[in-house]
C-alpha cells in the first residue's frame, strides 16, 4: 500500500521524539510513572488488585453464561473492590492510569484536529469540533 504520508520522514520522527522526550521529562509524567511503579513492587496491593480482578471475571463470565450470581458472591466481590479504596498505592495507580490516558487522548485529539482542519487547531476549533477546548480542563 503506498501512502501519501511517509511515516518514516525524518522530520517527523525527529518532531514525534522530541514530544515524547518533552513528555517523559514533565513532572506529571514523572509522579504518574511513580505511582505505577509503586503499585508494581507492592506485592501486597498488586495481589489485593489480581483478587478482585480475578473474581470480577468469574461473576462476569457466569453472568454471560446465562447462570444465576450467587448473591454471596456478588456481596464479597463488591466488599473486596471496595477495599481497594482503602489501598493507597491502588488508588494512585488508578489516578496515574485516568491521568495518562487523558493525556494520551488529548494528544491524539489535537493531532487528529490538525489533520481534520489542515491547520493548528484553536481554542475555539476544538469547542467547535468537539464541545471542549482542548486545554485538559476537564470540560469533557
Amino acid at each position: 500500500m503506498n501512502t501519501l504520508i511517509d511515516k518514516n520522514d525524518p522530520e517527523i520522527v525527529d518532531k514525534v521524539t522530541q514530544l515524547c522526550s518533552a513528555i517523559l521529562e514533565t513532572e506529571g509524567y514523572k509522579a504518574c510513572s511513580s505511582k505505577i511503579d509503586a503499585f508494581l513492587n507492592d506485592d501486597a496491593a498488586r495481589s489485593q488488585f489480581e483478587e478482585v480482578q480475578r473474581k470480577g471475571t468469574e461473576l462476569e463470565q457466569q453472568q454471560q453464561a446465562g447462570m444465576q450470581l450467587d448473591p454471596e458472591a456478588v456481596k464479597e466481590f463488591e466488599i473486596l473492590r471496595d477495599k481497594l479504596e482503602d489501598t493507597p498505592a491502588i488508588t494512585e495507580f488508578f489516578e496515574a492510569q485516568s491521568s495518562l490516558k487523558a493525556f494520551h487522548q488529548n494528544v491524539a485529539q489535537h493531532v487528529e484536529l490538525t489533520l481534520q482542519l489542515g491547520k493548528l487547531p484553536t481554542k475555539e476549533d476544538f469547542i467547535e469540533q468537539t464541545g471542549c477546548c482542548g486545554g485538559g480542563c476537564g470540560c469533557d
